[in-house]
């Protein structure tokens, strides 16, 4: 049977022991993607934008 050692349990810093175990629960396979910005349109962009789309 294949043993693993997990990280959390060698760390001596509480702080770092902490950090390791949430990674370790976490377990998730794609990192953290903030979703795009979207442009802001201001004095009046949206409708011309919006008349551009439509035509």
């Amino acid at each position: 049977m294949k043993r693993k050692n997990s990280l959390s349990k060698i760390a001596r810093d509480p702080i770092v022991a902490a950090f390791l175990g949430r990674g370790e629960r976490d377990q998730g396979t794609q990192p953290a993607i903030p979703a795009p910005r979207r442009p802001v349109l201001t004095d009046g962009a949206a409708e011309k934008v919006k008349e551009q789309a439509d035509a």
